[in-house]
């Protein structure tokens, strides 16, 4: 699969209307990505918890860590979806940001 088909099953999964999502201002589209920012966070806050779980004695890797794992690579996905670049755009700001964090 290719980022582009990625993107594309994304899109066609995630569904911003406001039966799901009664409380967004739906004419803002801040709204959409504020909630993926919280869910980055949230993601963020569960893969601290298995590393720290692990600093006391607690067994590292579980699917929930996989899980949540894959789950952030789809926010990730969403975030640059909400921007609404091409997928050319994408690839080529991606090199460009890995070229500068090998300088």
């Amino acid at each position: 699969m290719h980022l582009r088909d990625l993107l594309l099953k994304l899109r066609a999964s995630w569904n911003w209307d406001a039966k799901r999502y009664p409380k967004f201002n739906h004419s803002d589209s801040t709204s959409p990505r504020r909630h993926v920012l919280l869910h980055v966070m949230k993601a963020a806050g569960s893969l601290a918890g298995h590393h720290e779980g692990y600093d006391h004695g607690k067994p590292f890797g579980s699917d929930d860590y996989v899980d949540t794992s894959i789950k952030l690579l789809i926010d990730a996905l969403q975030l640059v979806s909400l921007c609404n670049l091409s997928e050319d755009e994408i690839l080529r700001r991606m090199d460009v940001i890995l070229k500068q964090a090998n300088e």
